[in-house]
């Protein structure tokens, strides 16, 4: 068996940590595809993003186990790292495309000195914050294309995209809040009454989840090809089988529904690339990195006090009602509902008003 010291096992963590680790790996990822690909493909691309990123995931921890049960720990930690070796090959081959020559205006009054910004440059920590603050803050994109108020990178949205976009971050914090926090009970949930699943049923109940984001994307396209759904509507749709999905585990008394709710995954697991493609649709080409980046930051400072709350609940009504947690989580996933909605309807209204004053 392979033993490693604890303070070298700490201090690994510290540096992934401190380098951002998996979110800013996502926050990158995202940025990139929003630099390189053209607006109306980024759901879909966003969406094959969350299925490698699931599906991987869960490979390698079914696999990984299993190896390190027969054989120990150092043949895959070994092929962990050489993994991690290949992705940074992968990612120093990566196309980025033509460098962003969009000019950014000052802050200032006068709005006459213009400052160049590249995706490609590096900024300082502060500036990148004072970034994020703006963009966060200021309802008009400010960049030499708006004329009048009227960004033609936003279609006509820049003059209220301030509350919108926190409306969105809301929701992805809501929504990720109940995602995690209902992972971490999922297995005491499974094992316990009246469900009582055996470790072999939480596996399969495990790997089916993971299974059936392959089908996402084929949802997607039928969505836009079929039905002509927005990116809203696709994304109101993914929040609604999530609330779906806590009914059944309400009701659930044996293992068949247990398993038709998870096989709602295929519906469900494209909500968070499409909170995603929201915000990057409000924002201009020269914004994407910043916007983007805040959004699983802040979700996952959140989220580490959500599955404390969830974890205190469970125990506590587990012997009043068994479910009653699931009745909790739904309601996260209503206030992400509704926040999304309370988006879409403003928007209609625009689009109502401006179709008016065209006539």
């Amino acid at each position: 068996m392979f033993r490693v010291s604890l303070i070298l096992y700490l201090a690994s963590a510290i540096i992934y940590g401190a380098t951002g680790g998996w979110t800013t790996l996502m926050s990158i990822a995202t940025a990139h595809l929003s630099d390189t690909i053209d607006k109306k493909q980024r759901g879909h691309r966003y969406t094959l993003l969350e299925v490698c990123s699931d599906l991987g995931g869960g490979m390698s921890q079914i696999g990984t186990g299993y190896w390190a049960h027969h054989y120990g720990f150092l043949q895959p930690a070994i092929f962990m790292a050489c993994c991690s070796v290949a992705a940074l090959i992968c990612t120093i081959c990566l196309s980025t495309g033509k460098a962003e020559t969009h000019h950014l205006l000052d802050d200032s009054a006068s709005r006459v000195e213009k400052q160049e910004v590249k995706t490609t440059g590096f900024k300082s920590i502060l500036k990148q914050l004072h970034e994020v603050i703006r963009i966060y803050t200021t309802n008009p994109c400010e960049c030499d294309g708006c004329q009048g108020g009227n960004c033609k990178n936003l279609t006509g949205k820049s003059k209220n995209r301030v509350w919108r976009l926190w409306f969105y971050l809301l929701t992805y914090v809501v929504y990720m809040a109940a995602v995690d926090g209902y992972e971490d009970i999922m297995t005491m949930f499974l094992v316990s009454m009246p469900l009582c699943f055996s470790p072999d049923l939480v596996g399969i109940q495990a790997g089916l989840g993971k299974v059936v984001t392959l089908i996402s994307p084929i949802v997607v396209n039928i969505y836009r090809l079929r039905f002509h759904f927005s990116n809203q509507t696709i994304l109101m749709t993914g929040i609604f089988y999530r609330i779906v999905f806590c009914a059944i585990f309400l009701l659930a008394k044996d293992a068949i529904p247990i398993f038709v709710a998870t096989a709602l995954g295929m519906f469900t697991c494209i909500t968070t690339p499409f909170i995603r493609v929201q915000i990057s649709d409000l924002v201009s080409p020269a914004e994407q990195g910043p916007a983007l980046a805040l959004v699983p930051s802040l979700a996952k400072l959140v989220n580490t006090v959500s599955p404390l709350i969830l974890l205190t609940i469970y125990p506590a009504t587990l012997y009043i009602l068994p479910s009653f947690i699931w009745i909790v989580i739904a309601g996260y996933f209503v206030v992400a509902l509704l926040l999304v909605i309370t988006v879409w309807i403003a928007d209609k209204v625009g689009d109502r008003t401006r179709y008016r004053n065209a006539q």
